[in-house]
């Protein structure tokens, strides 16, 4: 039997950058590529975390799986920064998903009274927040809309849970 709880976005089964995109970015530094979870500040290089170019709600970041996977939950994080600078104290607080098996149709993953669910996001930069879905996605494509942030939507995510076998 497999165990359905791997990293599918880092690790031994993530994704190569490209596999990583969204709606907007605030420049090269802030890219899709940087949103992966534990992704760290490295000066002159990025600002450890995906931001969104501005500061409206429903910016995404979305991801393609190598193939279709059953999700279990999903982790994030708000951006890795140093220093004291409250403007860079970034996170998303809350957000909804939409998945789909292709990148032009896309489901919204839906509370019991048929709106999407919004799932709390970080109270801060680096802790992450583990989201259990009370069903398992079977999916290729996941797309996180922030829905409410603190400063600015950025980001860092991953997804847990296993490939599905061709």
């Amino acid at each position: 039997s497999q165990i359905c709880n791997v990293f599918l976005v880092s690790g031994i089964h993530g994704v190569p950058d490209e596999y990583l995109s969204a709606s907007s970015e605030f420049d090269a530094q802030h890219a899709a590529k940087y949103g992966r979870i534990n992704t760290t500040f490295v000066n002159g290089s990025h600002f450890g975390a995906w931001a969104a170019k501005n500061s409206t709600k429903n910016e995404f970041i979305q991801m393609q799986l190598k193939r279709l996977s059953l999700i279990q939950a999903i982790q994030t994080q708000g951006r890795n920064i140093t220093g004291d600078d409250p403007g860079n104290a970034q996170h998303v607080t809350n957000y909804h998903i939409s998945y789909g098996t292709n990148s032009t149709t896309w489901i919204s993953l839906n509370d019991s009274t048929g709106h999407p669910k919004l799932f709390p996001g970080n109270n801060n930069q680096n802790s992450i927040k583990v989201n259990q879905l009370e069903c398992p996605l079977e999916a290729q494509y996941i797309r996180i809309n922030a829905s409410e942030y603190k400063v600015h939507p950025s980001m860092r995510f991953d997804l847990t849970g296993c490939l599905l076998t061709e």
